[in-house]
């Protein structure tokens, strides 16, 4: 059990002992994370005791940080309005009282933070003492069609960390230099982001989030066929242009090898109609 990754990815870079060439270096892995949250604090997927975080942490000189903050800040915002949120509020955290590091280190790193969101382009507001005990950071808050905001994404500047664990790397005349530390997340938690989207979009996916995006072997959906369901989806089907029938399985293009008894199966039952199976009532599992 673990509150977060990142000592893991440490020992990593530990572990591979870079040169100064190599930065920056940039690792990720979707973690498993448990936190002790109170029961009354548990809501559905939005807040768990264990979630699946989308956990980075890329290691570089001091002189790269600028540059790799707004590279990730502008793709972040374009891959939030491909998910369906347009409407992203910039914060900058400021350290909070009670830290690690000195002052120096904390001015150095809001102003680092600072040029690489004017850098993006991005309008920001500050936050004072919202930031981690280890550094500042820049959150990304996005608003629902509710109007409600959830901090999401955010990347952190960690002067601490690498010099707590004695991170180092061979410098161009080969003497020891340390690295700095960006903390970084698009989703945060896997399963809260997941209830966004669904909440968003009212399970309406657009094609990158729909489970049948092509038409592969390994496409296999579960339909629930009611009475009036078939027809619809025959017309439907056949009127997308290329796309009546797309793998030749069947005149209505579903690829259907149904896995819930109760359900239509082509190899099982006879009574096909020029492809299609008879409407039926499917198992209440689907």
């Amino acid at each position: 059990m673990k509150p977060v990754n990142c000592p893991g990815h440490i020992q990593i870079l530990q572990r591979l002992a870079p040169k100064w060439s190599d930065l920056p270096l940039k690792l990720a892995e979707f973690g498993v994370c448990h936190r002790n949250e109170p029961t009354s604090a548990l809501h559905g997927l939005f807040r768990l005791a264990q979630f699946t975080q989308d956990d980075g942490h890329l290691f570089c000189l001091e002189g790269q940080v600028v540059p790799e903050v707004a590279r990730f800040a502008r793709s972040l915002l374009a891959f939030y309005a491909e998910a369906g949120f347009p409407e992203v509020k910039v914060a900058l955290a400021t350290r909070p009282e009670h830290r690690f590091g000195t002052d120096d280190l904390g001015d150095r790193a809001e102003r680092r933070l600072a040029e690489a969101a004017r850098e993006a382009g991005l309008p920001w507001a500050e936050h004072p003492g919202e930031g981690a005990f280890y550094g500042p950071k820049l959150e990304f808050t996005l608003q629902d069609r509710q109007g409600r905001g959830w901090q999401c994404g955010t990347i952190q500047l960690d002067f601490v960390l690498p010099d707590r664990f004695a991170l180092q790397c061979k410098g161009p005349e080969g003497h020891p230099i340390r690295p700095v530390m960006l903390h970084r997340a698009l989703l945060g938690s896997l399963e809260r982001f997941l209830s966004i989207l669904l909440e968003q979009h009212q399970g309406l996916f657009s094609k990158w989030g729909c489970g049948r995006a092509g038409c592969g072997a390994s496409a296999r959906p579960v339909i629930c066929a009611s009475p009036g369901f078939w027809p619809w989806a025959i017309r439907r089907r056949q009127g997308i242009p290329g796309r009546s029938s797309p793998c030749g399985e069947n005149a209505c293009g579903w690829p259907l090898t149904m896995r819930w008894p109760g359900c239509w199966s082509r190899a099982a039952d006879p009574r096909w109609i020029d492809g299609c199976p008879p409407p039926k009532k499917c198992h209440s599992a689907c």
